[in-house]
């Protein structure tokens, strides 16, 4: 059987430039299916390669601390003025809201009083109603009385 030959940084290396300039996801999968060897070797030299790429990337001047300073100072105005308009802000929708609800709670006082009224002439009504039922149940009882007393002839039931 062939032995294969030794995994090298240098190879895993090109693999992994090879990857990253095709536009290709670095992988230890991706690098062993090219050049193959094991998991835990090929792993390690990949993570090898990607802490050499992070250190070329890392920015070759400190900010100074005067710049670090201005820009807290800045983040800080910036926070400091949006919170104060935000807090106006706050201020004029609850002022606002609170003359919403004045004006609603005039308005249901107005309506409560104009449901009480018609409650009250409806009252009134259904009353009127029971007296004029009342009367009418009378005058009947009157007719029916009267018939008896004094029937009809037949000569108005014909007509």
């Amino acid at each position: 059987m062939e032995r294969k030959s030794k995994v090298t940084q240098s190879a895993v290396n090109a693999n992994c430039n090879h990857l990253q300039d095709d536009n290709k996801n670095v992988t230890v999968n991706a690098v062993i299916g090219v050049i193959g060897g094991s998991f835990s070797t090929v792993g390690d030299m990949v993570k090898l390669w990607r802490d050499e790429q992070a250190a070329h990337s890392a920015p070759l001047l400190q900010m100074p601390e005067s710049v670090n300073q201005a820009m807290n100072k800045a983040a800080f105005d910036i926070w400091a003025a949006a919170s104060g308009l935000a807090g106006e802000s706050v201020e004029r929708i609850q002022k606002e809201a609170g003359g919403a609800i004045t004006k609603a709670k005039a308005e249901l006082l107005e309506y409560a009083g104009e449901v009480s009224r018609l409650e009250r002439e409806l009252e009134q009504a259904n009353l009127k109603t029971i007296e004029q039922i009342k009367k009418a149940n009378e005058m009947q009882e009157d007719a029916v009385r009267l018939c008896r007393i004094n029937p009809p002839s037949r000569r108005y039931l014909l007509s």
